[in-house]
């Protein structure tokens, strides 16, 4: 090992989320540790629905801005579908409140007036990208 450092744990940011990590640092990824808001391998029914379907579309995987997408159009559709908005205000206020919305990037929430969502924690394992099982 360089300067007799060795087993070391690298710890990066959502941009480490791609197959060009693994082709760039090949073995030297393995056990990186990392986040992103969105993880295309989710095991999740309703991130696999979405996934098919847009690949079923564009032919290709959705990447993080498309998930944000979907999941605002889904918020917004889910809204309207109530029948019971009265203004715009009031679908504001409606997100404002949400709590555990279930969307492709995982469960949606506003708590004063700014957004919660949990990340996906990530790890290059046998050379490819999986997310972190956490043990209850």
């Amino acid at each position: 090992a360089y300067r007799d450092v060795d087993k070391l744990l690298f710890l990066g940011i959502n941009t480490w989320n791609s197959t060009d990590l693994i082709a760039r640092a090949g073995q030297y990824a393995e056990g990186a540790i990392f986040v992103d808001g969105y993880y295309a391998g989710s095991q999740s029914a309703f991130s696999k629905k979405f996934i098919e379907e847009y690949r079923a579309t564009f032919n290709s995987d959705p990447s993080l801005v498309e998930a944000l997408a979907y999941d605002a159009a889904h918020i917004l559709a889910s809204l309207m579908k109530s029948g019971d908005l009265t203004s715009r205000a009031d679908m504001r206020d409606r997100i404002m409140n949400l709590r555990d919305f279930p969307g492709v990037t995982g469960k949606i929430s506003y708590r004063d007036g700014r957004l919660t969502k949990h990340l996906s924690l990530l790890t290059v394992k046998g050379g490819k990208i999986e997310e972190v099982a956490f043990q209850q």
